[in-house]
């Protein structure tokens, strides 16, 4: 290859010595030495002028040479991507060969990158002129148009492999172009800044010509490409920042019309350069270093960058621009857009220490020299000293030095020194870490490294996850003040998430809540009412699937966070709350369910998050649901009677009496142990049969089984806000063959004639749920004559025994299944030892008489009906089993009755019972335990009953 090489270049130089040290430039840069493989004739383009420094002007009148406004874009696209190379060989050769100074070569690649944005602009411009004239302001004169370089560009320093950081500046919106195709003037200048961009950044084979960074304008990517001078007034003056006011101190016009680039400089020298300090401009000051100095723990972890990393030049840039920010307003004359230059002015004024100067210049172009020397070989953008490369002896040589020990050496002292000096600028130790993370100069795998030095676990999936929210909606990018408020949130969030075993879910469930502007402002608000509140939302989405989801899906629901309700729920004050709810006029059916399940999450998520966070007990948990879902069964009930009222009338029983009916409870709603997403098990009794008294009459029993099919389409309805309850009435008489209503005369003869055991049972847990109605009294003294007025029989007993084993063979076998409600020593176990003595005692004592299976134990114990060995096996049980049942419902919202497999939802189990170590095994343990425990105290009781 190189063979070939000097064939090309001895064909087109004849001095032997161009010859060698062109050879010599292509080892160490494999893009020039491609090049000029394939355009030999570039040596000879390029060979009068090497070793020769470059400005912009001679740059120009080079390129002025050509006619390339008659250029087609294509030609103009291959002209500048061939200037641009030969360009790189002669500022390659002065470095490589004539070893210029590095302010000699970032002064020559700035004048190139400035050259060629003139000329972009004027051909960009002569192309638009054609279609659309002159942009004109009202007075008839040409609008100009200018072109500010930021960052390395605006302090002439630019990289062999820089973006450009540039901004787009024109006189005035006011008025239009003078051509055929009229267009407004921001529409012409917005169109001239895409044209510029696509020109540098267009590629071919050869490559581009630069890559075009047009970010750092006002508003970033949302906002427009180019502005008025005085669009860019406004907003520094309203919404500029810290950063923007740093940014800005390199701002420098480098083609268009210098003029307005000037008048743009003096328009934002107000904001950059304050008249006197404030604590504001000192703390962001302070965050900005504080973003560097953990760009610079993360960037020098694995690599020596000399950019960002320890001791870089980052660190450097912000030293000198901090101090002109700072004494600016007292001395003047020590601004300086340039690094360098800035350095000696800033001592010269006795600003900065002599030393510290010297040592700061002298680290400043030994790094830039290292940069360069990377980004050669290659044309790569890449600030990384390439250690682990095949051709870093190669890097090692055109840096000057002989072996990778005494370059170690060197770069350690300087970087070393650099952060010393960098370190003992604006010290503070209160620093908010967290905001590292907003830094846009991090990526991914930054973050990352962030969240592992902070031992939070899944770090690679919350870094992509925080990335996304301070990113945002792809179709509605984060505002400032989002910003803003994520940072203070993320504050309190980032550093606890270690304690957490998922913090990756808890951060996707900040995500979803997040992407509402409105819930942003919510939770400030909360929080500055409550400073703990971010914390305890913290807890409740590490600790509840089921929770969390209520909250993303109606955020008032985060008020409870703020300010729990007392979980005492009356049935009457849950109804009142309920039809408050929905007592505005003309309120139609669809609003109206769609509030009501809003409410009823509102009150699920209160007595969720007291019951995980152990503000009360299982039993507590239990009533409060059971009361709530009391209150919407009246309700449902209520409404529909109301409905169906309007359209036939009362329904009259044959005495010409108005039939009342009984909505009654049984199951968990009947014995007050409604858990998390329980089902309600219902029967309707209605007073006598008979018709309505409307216009359109209809049977009673008609009335009321349109009754209960609407209250069930009023419970069980799914909509965009779920649904209320679903509905279970198989346990009425006859079960599912029966008819949906019955009188409770018929409901009283069938328990005398036909009633089984099992139907005894259900009707222990029977309960009035419209305790209003007049036959509520009637109703209990049925159930006290059928089930409390003689002991059951043995064969009776011996019937719910075999029973109990039929349903455990059918529903809870395996054991393996670990059915906790129907397998070996599960719930149902507990149940048909309380229902039992109910049915065997309950004649004897008042106490037996109720519906609920906790209170009934204690009951038996207290008359002594049982030991206190067999009360604790089944009352302990009990509410372990309820607890296993309630939290696999709240945390996952799993309507199961085993015990999950998941060992994480194991170990959330675990941990509420207060397991540090190894949690998911010792719950899988006490499981096993509780249902040994239980089947024995089963098999005891069932023994001393059975042989009674």
């Amino acid at each position: 290859m190189f063979k070939n090489l000097k064939e090309i270049l001895l064909s087109n130089i004849k001095e032997k010595n161009i010859i060698e040290e062109i050879t010599y430039l292509c080892k160490h840069s494999l893009f020039l030495k491609n090049y000029i493989l394939k355009f030999p004739e570039s040596i000879l383009n390029v060979k009068q002028l090497l070793g020769k420094p470059r400005d912009k002007q001679a740059i120009l009148a080079d390129i002025s040479k050509f006619d390339f406004l008659n250029f087609t874009p294509q030609q103009f696209c291959t002209f500048l991507r061939h200037k641009k190379m030969e360009e790189y060989i002669i500022i390659t050769y002065n470095d490589l060969i004539k070893n210029f100074d590095v302010s000699e070569t970032t002064f020559h690649l700035s004048s190139f990158a400035s050259a060629v944005l003139e000329v972009t602009y004027k051909y960009a411009y002569n192309q638009l002129k054609k279609d659309f004239g002159i942009p004109r302001d009202h007075n008839g004169d040409e609008v100009p148009f200018t072109i500010i370089g930021l960052g390395k560009l605006g302090g002439e320093e630019l990289n062999f492999s820089s973006d450009i950081d540039i901004m787009y500046v024109y006189g005035t919106e006011k008025g239009i172009t003078d051509g055929y195709k009229k267009i407004s003037n921001h529409e012409f200048f917005v169109k001239l800044g895409e044209k510029i961009f696509h020109y540098l950044s267009d590629r071919d084979d050869i490559g581009i010509v630069f890559r075009v960074d047009l970010r750092l304008r006002p508003d970033g990517e949302k906002g427009a490409l180019a502005l008025p001078l005085r669009s860019y007034e406004i907003y520094y003056e309203t919404y500029g920042q810290s950063w923007e006011r740093m940014m800005l101190l390199k701002a420098n016009p480098v083609a268009g019309n210098i003029d307005l680039g000037h008048q743009f400089l003096e328009t934002v020298r107000p904001f950059v350069f304050r008249r006197t300090l404030d604590t504001k401009l000192i703390n962001d000051l302070i965050e900005i270093k504080g973003k560097i100095q953990h760009r610079v723990d993360l960037k020098s972890k694995n690599e020596k960058n000399v950019k960002l990393g320890f001791g870089g030049i980052r660190e450097i840039e912000f030293i000198v621009q901090t101090l002109q920010i700072l004494n600016y307003p007292k001395h003047p004359e020590i601004f300086h857009r340039n690094t360098l230059k800035g350095l000696k002015k800033l001592a010269d004024k006795k600003l900065l220490d002599e030393k510290d100067a010297e040592i700061l210049t002298e680290a400043y172009k030994f790094l830039r020299k290292l940069e360069h020397m990377a980004q050669v070989e290659n044309e790569l953008q890449t600030h990384t000293i390439p250690e682990n490369s095949a051709t870093f002896h190669l890097y090692l040589e055109r840096c000057g030095f002989k072996t990778k020990e005494e370059f170690e050496e060197k770069y350690n002292k300087i970087t070393s020194s650099v952060n010393e000096i960098f370190s003992k600028l604006l010290e503070n130790k209160n620093y908010d870490e967290t905001s590292v993370l907003f830094d846009e100069e991090l990526d991914t795998e930054d973050i990352t490294l962030f969240l592992k030095s902070k031992n939070i676990k899944n770090p690679e999936k919350c870094a992509k996850i925080i990335k996304q929210i301070i990113r945002g909606n792809k179709y509605t990018p984060r505002q400032k003040d989002e910003k803003k408020l994520l940072k203070l949130f993320f504050k309190t969030i980032i550093p606890n998430l270690y304690q957490y075993e998922n913090p990756d879910e808890i951060l996707s469930f900040y995500e979803k809540l997040f992407l509402r502007r409105s819930n942003l402002y919510l939770i400030y608000d909360l929080s500055l009412e409550s400073p703990h509140f971010l914390q305890k939302l913290t807890n409740l989405f590490a600790m509840s699937k089921h929770l969390s989801e209520i909250v993303l899906n109606n955020p008032n629901t985060l008020e409870f966070l703020y300010d729990p309700i007392s979980p005492d729920y009356t049935v009457e004050k849950i109804l009142s709350l309920l039809k408050d709810t929905i007592s505005k006029k003309n309120i139609d059916e669809e609003l109206e369910y769609e509030l009501l399940r809003l409410k009823q999450k509102e009150f699920i998520f209160n007595i969720g998050y007291l019951y995980l966070n152990k503000s009360i007990n299982i039993v507590q948990t239990m009533y409060s649901l059971t009361n709530i879902a009391r209150a919407f069964t009246i309700l449902a009930f209520e409404r529909s009677f109301d409905k169906l009222k309007e359209k036939y009338g009362t329904p009259i029983t044959v005495d010409k009496n108005v039939s009342d009916y009984l909505v009654v409870g049984l199951g968990k709603l009947g014995s007050f142990e409604i858990s998390f997403g329980s089902d309600l098990d219902l029967i309707i009794l209605y007073e006598d049969n008979g018709f309505t008294d409307g216009l359109k009459k209809i049977t009673n029993r008609e009335f009321f089984s349109k009754l209960v099919q609407k209250a069930i389409h009023y419970l069980s309805t799914m909509t965009y806000n779920g649904f209320l309850y679903k509905v279970d009435m198989r346990l009425r008489p006859s079960g599912s063959s029966g008819t949906l209503v019955t009188t409770i005369k018929s409901f009283d003869e069938y328990h005398k004639k036909e009633s089984m055991t099992w139907e005894k049972q259900a009707l222990l847990r029977a309960d009035v749920i419209n305790e209003q109605s007049s036959l509520t009294q009637t109703f209990f003294k049925i159930k006290n004559r059928i089930l409390f007025t003689k002991e059951i029989t043995r064969e009776q007993l011996q019937e719910i025994y075999n029973m109990r084993i039929r349903i455990e063979k059918d529903k809870g076998s395996p054991p393996s299944k670990n059915d906790f409600k129907a397998g070996y020593g599960g719930l149902i176990d507990i149940e048909f030892i309380a229902q039992s003595f109910q049915l065997r005692y309950g004649y004897t004592s008042e106490l037996l008489k109720g519906t609920n299976t906790h209170y009934i134990l204690h009951f038996l114990r207290d008359l002594g009906l049982i030991t206190n060995r067999n009360f604790y096996a089944l009352h302990n049980s009990y509410l372990f089993l309820r607890h296993i049942e309630n939290l696999t419902r709240v945390y996952q919202n799993l309507s199961t009755s085993k015990l999950p497999n998941d060992d994480n939802l194991l170990a959330q189990i675990g941990h509420f019972f207060g397991y540090k170590k190894n949690a998911h095994e010792k719950i899988v343990s006490d499981f096993q335990n509780v249902r040994n425990t239980v089947r024995g105290a089963f098999n005891r009781l069932f023994a001393e009953l059975l042989k009674e």
